[in-house]
C-alpha cells in the first residue's frame, strides 16, 4: 500500500495540469526506475516466501499420508489381533490413533493456512503485477507526456528565435528608415538653407521680378522702362585720397561707405545696379508700376548727410574720407540681364547718360537733378535752380541743386 499511495503522489506531481511547468523526463524516468525496483524486490520476496509455503504445504501433505497410513495400519491391526500380553492393548492403540488425528488435524489447519497465505500471496503478487503494469503504462504515458513538452519547449524556443528574429531584422529596417528619414530630412533642410541663400544672392544681384523670370525660364527678358529715375554717385578727388590709404584701408574704407548707401536705398525701394570703381548706381521705377522720383532724391539727400557725417568723424582722427557728387536724371531705360556665367543686371539709355552728366556737374555734397525730374519733384523739396550748364556731349541742360523737402502743411 506504501508504494501504492506513493505512486499516486508522484503522479499527482509528476503529470501537471495544463499551465504548470513541464515535467523533467529524466527525473520521471528515475522515480518509476525506483519504484519498480522496489516492487520487483517484493515479488522476489513473494516468490520466496511462495516457495517456503509450497514446500511446507507438500512436507505437511507427505506427512498427512504417512498418518493416514499409519492410521489405517492400526485400525487394521486393532481388528486382527487381540490384546496380548507381549502385543499392545487397543487403547493404546487408539489412544496413538487419537493423536495421530489431532496431528492430523492440525496439519490440515497448518495447510489450509499454507494455501491461505499462497491465495494471499499470489493475490499481492497479481496486485503488483497489476501495479507494475499501470506503474509501466503510467511511465510510457509520461515519457509520451514528457516528449510532447520537450518537443513543445522546441518549438516553443524556435517560435521565439523566429520571432526573435524577426524584432530584430524590423528592429534594425527600422533604424535604417530612421537613419535614412533623418538623412534625407537633414539633406532637405541643407537644400532648403543652400535655396534660401541662392535666393537671397541672386535677389541681392537682381530685381525680385527679374530673379524670379530667371529661376523660371532659366533667362530673363529684356523690358522697357518710361519713367525711371537714376542716380549715380561719385568721389571727389578719389585718386588723391586712394594714394593716401593702403590698399586693404581704401577696399575698408569703399566698403563702409557702399554698405551705408545699400542701407539707405533699402529703406526707399530703390533698386542698386552695380558699382564701377568709387561710382555707385542705382534706380527706382524698375517695375511696371509707375512710380514719382521722390524717394529715390530723399535717398541721395540721407547718402550725403551720411558722408558728411562720416567725414566729420574722420577728420577728427586726422584721416582721409571720401566726399561725394550726386546726380539724377528721370526717363525711359532698357533693363535686363546680360552673361551666362556671372549674371549682370543693367539698365541702358540715353537716361543713363544724362544721369552721370548731372553727377559730373554736381556740386561735392550736393544732390544735383535734371528739368524732367525737379518737374515731377517740384513740389516735393526746396531746389535752387542753377541756370543752363553745358553737359558734356550734350549740350545746355537746366540743373537744379536739391536742398532739403518742403514741408508738409499741417
Amino acid at each position: 500500500m506504501k508504494y501504492l499511495f506513493t505512486l499516486i503522489v508522484f503522479l499527482i506531481f509528476a503529470f501537471p495540469s495544463s499551465g504548470q511547468k513541464p515535467v523533467d523526463p529524466n527525473k520521471i524516468n528515475k522515480d518509476y526506475l525506483e519504484l519498480i525496483r522496489n516492487m520487483k524486490h517484493d515479488m522476489e520476496n513473494l516468490k520466496e516466501d511462495n516457495e517456503s509455503l509450497l514446500r511446507k504445504l507438500k512436507s505437511l501433505t507427505s506427512k498427512q499420508k504417512s498418518i493416514a497410513q499409519v492410521k489405517a495400519e492400526l485400525a487394521k491391526e486393532a481388528e486382527a489381533k487381540q490384546d496380548t500380553p507381549e502385543g499392545r492393548s487397543i487403547e493404546d492403540i487408539l489412544s496413538e490413533l487419537d493423536k495421530k488425528e489431532e496431528e492430523l488435524e492440525k496439519l490440515d489447519r497448518a495447510k489450509r493456512a499454507v494455501e491461505k497465505g499462497k491465495e494471499a500471496a499470489e493475490k499481492k503478487n497479481s496486485t503488483l503485477n497489476d501495479k507494475v503494469k499501470k506503474s509501466e503504462k503510467g511511465r510510457e504515458a509520461a515519457e509520451l507526456e514528457a516528449a510532447k513538452n520537450k518537443n513543445f519547449l522546441y518549438a516553443l524556443a524556435m517560435a521565439t528565435m523566429f520571432i526573435f528574429f524577426l524584432a530584430t531584422l524590423f528592429y534594425n529596417r527600422f533604424r535604417v528608415n530612421k537613419k535614412a528619414k533623418n538623412s534625407l530630412q537633414e539633406t532637405n533642410r541643407q537644400i532648403d538653407e543652400e535655396r534660401k541663400r541662392s535666393d537671397e544672392l541672386l535677389l541681392n544681384i537682381l530685381p525680385e521680378q527679374i530673379a524670379n523670370e530667371l529661376k523660371e525660364n532659366g533667362k530673363a527678358s529684356a523690358q522697357k522702362y518710361e519713367n525711371v529715375t537714376v542716380l549715380f554717385t561719385d568721389f571727389k578727388d578719389f585718386t588723391k585720397v586712394s594714394e593716401r590709404l593702403t590698399p586693404e584701408q581704401l577696399v575698408r574704407e569703399l566698403d563702409y561707405c557702399f554698405r551705408g548707401f545699400d542701407f539707405i536705398i533699402s529703406q526707399y525701394g530703390v533698386e542698386k545696379i552695380k558699382t564701377i570703381g568709387d561710382a555707385y548706381m542705382c534706380a527706382s521705377g524698375l517695375t511696371n508700376k509707375r512710380t514719382m522720383p521722390v524717394n529715390i532724391i530723399k535717398a541721395g539727400l540721407e547718402m550725403q548727410e551720411f558722408l558728411e557725417d562720416y567725414k566729420k568723424e574722420r577728420m577728427v582722427k586726422g584721416l582721409p574720407f571720401f566726399e561725394a557728387r550726386i546726380g539724377i536724371h528721370t526717363g525711359p531705360v532698357v533693363a535686363g540681364v546680360v552673361g551666362v556665367k556671372k549674371f549682370a543686371y543693367d539698365i541702358w539709355g540715353d537716361t543713363v547718360n544724362i544721369a552721370a552728366r548731372m553727377e559730373a556737374n554736381a556740386g561735392v555734397g550736393k544732390v544735383n537733378i535734371s528739368e524732367e525730374t525737379y518737374r515731377q519733384v517740384r513740389y516735393n523739396f526746396d531746389c535752387e535752380h542753377r541756370g543752363k550748364i553745358e553737359a558734356k556731349n550734350k549740350g545746355f541742360i537746366d540743373m537744379y541743386h536739391v536742398k532739403q523737402p518742403v514741408p508738409v502743411a499741417s
